[in-house]
């Protein structure tokens, strides 16, 4: 087992809930959860494809302590979080990298279609060491422990109340990978437990003021009085029951999709061969389907579409009804505007430094993720799926994060559509070196990952977040899986460059 480096100071926190793409990790708030009233903010980290995680700041309403209203997204807030990228980490290095570079070579806010509205975060990939804390160094995070999760749905669960409260000065982000142990007992009767173990290795996204490396565990049950012995997890039953499941158990693992078995003979793919729609634009990561534009100009689109017959009256007009849909007449949703700016004022203590804070939203130059291709100058790759009327449709987002995105279209029409039958999606190792890959993973739509149902997704507007040359495969219930390679573009500059000297392998033999 490897130590603890002794120099490194802090506290683990335990995962970011980025094992189960869909889950949601909110419990860093700005302010303590026990004690205060009127406007709160959380950090949220949300997992939006196989890694790939982004940060965001949500705001509530709380008109007593420990009873906040709806979380919203605040995009004029998400500055007063800072995300530091500090490059690649290796796994427990003894000393930091020399010349380790410090900052983002890519721009370290995403911009992102989210249901047909706009939403920015702070990017965070798996594999990287990354640091969050508050943009002013005298302003705390609030670490507040919640309570156990019940199922592997978005919304977090609620803070438990007497739980952990750390006050902390900043958060570390990095990739944990370990190998653990599982054991079976073969039959509750026998006079000593015959162990079946089963190994896996699960990646997750561990905050943390320094990494440790924990020692796997194998769970044993102890010699207990009697013919019946209580499994693990379970109520006592008999042994004939006991037997029964746990066959029932063996048979479940053998069709688990988990396993990701990949064909073991040629099938159906996605390849140049299929029947096909595609630009000519030349494969390059500055494709005209991601243009570089302005916050503002991104909020503003989607602000007059929504709202036709309203003229915004200032910058915290643009960022709240540019990112925002609220039902109503326009005298209706002004005042919905005017009411989130008297809670803004109260917390930042003056309306020009909340009309500074939206300023400041509106100046990025972004390159926006998720917005699908409205004609023919937008590139985008179409193959049918096999014994199916449907097609995947792959089209580039941010070419700085190799971002790419999937949905689903009708052949026939082109026209995109939501989820049309029952599968699963998930990210493979690549058959050509699976050694060199990431772990199999579940993927679901961007929008689900933010916790929208399904039935709220509006008409065309699902997708899924890739990453270039990442290897996918779609599992369908009673028909053949199809397995697809997303295109690698060329890269607009190197990821990370660190002053080392350099040597030339071929890289094919």
């Amino acid at each position: 087992m490897a130590m603890a480096n002794p120099n490194r100071r802090g506290i683990l926190i335990g995962s970011s809930g980025m094992l189960f793409i869909d889950q949601m990790a909110a419990d860093i708030y700005f302010q303590d959860y026990w004690h205060s009233v009127g406007l709160m903010h959380r950090v949220a980290v949300i997992c939006v494809g196989w890694g790939m995680s982004v940060a965001v700041v949500e705001s509530a309403m709380a008109h007593q302590p420990g009873l906040p209203e709806a979380w919203t997204i605040s995009h004029a807030r998400l500055h007063n979080v800072v995300v530091q990228n500090l490059g690649v980490h290796p796994f427990q290095p003894p000393a930091p990298l020399p010349h380790n570079p410090q900052g983002q070579p890519f721009p370290a806010t995403g911009f992102f279609l989210l249901n047909g509205q706009p939403v920015q975060g702070h990017i965070m990939p798996w594999h990287y060491r990354v640091e969050l804390r508050r943009a002013q160094a005298n302003q705390p995070l609030h670490y507040h422990q919640h309570q156990p999760r019940k199922d592997h749905t978005s919304p977090p669960p609620p803070i438990k109340p007497g739980g952990s409260h750390q006050v902390l000065r900043l958060i570390s982000y990095s990739t944990q990978i370990q190998n653990y142990r599982r054991a079976t007992i073969s039959h509750p009767d026998c006079n000593r437990s015959l162990l079946l173990l089963h190994y896996a290795t699960p990646t997750s996204l561990v905050p943390s003021a320094h990494i440790t490396l924990r020692s796997a565990v194998m769970k044993t049950t102890g010699k207990r009085k009697g013919t019946q012995r209580k499994l693990p997890y379970e109520k006592q039953k008999s042994a004939r029951a006991s037997a029964k499941e746990s066959k029932s158990r063996a048979a479940d693992r053998k069709t688990s999709p988990a396993v990701c078995p990949l064909p073991m003979s040629p099938s159906p793919s996605l390849s140049s061969a299929s029947s096909s729609t595609s630009s000519s634009c030349p494969s390059s990561a500055s494709s005209s389907s991601t243009p570089l534009e302005t916050a503002r100009d991104l909020f503003l689109e989607f602000l007059h579409k929504t709202y036709p017959n309203i003229t915004p009256r200032h910058e915290y007009d643009i960022v709240t009804l540019g990112t925002t849909r609220i039902p109503g007449t326009t005298e209706e949703v002004l005042a919905w505007v005017d009411e989130q700016m008297r809670y803004d004022i109260i917390d930042l203590g003056s309306r020009e430094a909340v009309l500074e804070n939206a300023r400041r939203a509106l100046e990025p130059v972004v390159a926006v993720t998720g917005r699908k291709p409205r004609d023919a100058r937008d590139r985008a790759h179409i193959r049918p799926i096999p014994d199916s009327k449907y097609s995947i449709r792959l089209f580039p987002g941010n070419p700085y994060n190799s971002e790419y995105c999937m949905d689903i279209v009708d052949t026939a029409t082109g026209q995109p559509v939501n989820s049309p039958f029952e599968f699963d999606l998930w990210v493979v190792p690549n058959p050509k070196a699976p050694w060199l890959s990431m772990p199999s993973g579940r993927l679901r739509s961007f929008e689900r990952c933010f916790g929208i149902a399904q039935h709220d997704i509006l008409p065309g507007e699902e997708k899924w977040l890739l990453r270039d040359g990442q290897t996918c495969l779609l599992k369908r219930p009673g028909k053949r899986d199809v397995l697809f390679t997303v295109p690698m573009r060329e890269q607009l500059q190197p990821a990370f460059v660190y002053d080392v000297d350099v040597l030339d392998f071929p890289e094919k033999e």
